[in-house]
């Protein structure tokens, strides 16, 4: 199969400034649907690069994965979230807390961290808060290969799905989790604490539109 994507997926938590869950956008098979025009290269599936592997977070990779973050920043001003793009990255505090907590991975190419994961748990379903990927690296499976580590860690917890909140006409975000099995979710299947989060996000100031939950359901 031939997609118009690259191998880059995060999700940075935003909810629309007027509710208190993420927007349900119709999905490409619904008269609502629209297009970002946006150039891409088409390409096969992504291309397995052998020399990165998998490994837990450790607190000093915090100021590599703020990097990382700050590098990806142009690809959302490029399709118009300028919004997203001028967000400060996720701070050294909670980056360290992540790698303290064993919810954080990352993917290394000699000795460099290219990618990382961070994770949680929401209404008992894994929850990916954040998934990032140099653009230097992208086009590889890395952020494929990040999200089975999160599966096997939720499947070893006993967790019956992973969850996550994205945009979903970003080309590389909606488009990219249906072809790696997510589901839109409709309103009435969120739960409780995926509506808390969205209204602590809205607390804060955060009102980009276009975001939609997802699910993948595991086998356990």
């Amino acid at each position: 199969m031939t997609i118009c994507l690259t191998s880059h997926i995060e999700w940075t938590p935003h909810w629309p400034h007027n509710a208190t869950h993420p927007v349900i956008r119709d999905t490409p098979r619904a008269p609502g649907y629209r297009h970002i025009p946006v150039a891409l290269t088409c390409h096969h599936e992504p291309v397995p690069d052998s020399r990165f592997t998998i490994h837990p977070a450790r607190p000093e990779d915090a100021p590599r994965l703020q990097h990382i973050e700050l590098a990806t920043q142009g690809q959302f001003a490029a399709i118009g979230y300028d919004q997203v793009a001028a967000n400060p990255p996720d701070s050294i505090e909670l980056l360290v807390e992540y790698a303290r907590s064993e919810r954080s991975w990352v993917a290394v190419v000699d000795d460099e961290v290219v990618g990382y994961i961070l994770v949680g748990v929401l209404d008992n379903a894994a929850h990916i808060f954040h998934v990032c990927v140099h653009p230097g690296h992208q086009g590889h499976g890395v952020g494929k290969a990040l999200i089975e580590q999160v599966k096997s860690w939720a499947r070893s917890a006993g967790r019956p799905a992973i969850t996550l909140a994205t945009f979903y006409e970003v080309p590389w975000n909606g488009p990219l989790y249906e072809h790696l099995g997510f589901r839109v979710l409709d309103e009435s299947e969120l739960g409780p604490e995926m509506l808390a989060r969205g209204e602590h996000d809205v607390a804060g100031g955060l009102s980009p539109k276009g975001q939609v939950a997802m699910r993948l359901d595991l086998d356990i």
